[in-house]
């Protein structure tokens, strides 16, 4: 079966590995030059205490 997967996140790229461990032929589609979806934007400030985290959307 061939299979798009929209969103190259963390959801995204484990739904391709699973259904390709299964034999499917997947594709996937991303709109950025970069993978990871959201998680791509998590900033750490070197100063911050205790560790807090920024979406950078």
């Amino acid at each position: 079966m061939q299979i798009a997967i929209i969103g190259a996140g963390f959801t995204g790229l484990t739904a391709a590995y699973e259904l390709s461990k299964k034999g499917h032929s997947v594709t996937v589609l991303e709109q950025k030059a970069y993978v990871g979806g959201l998680a791509a934007g998590f900033k750490k400030d070197v100063n911050d205490y205790p560790d807090s985290w920024e979406w950078d959307l």
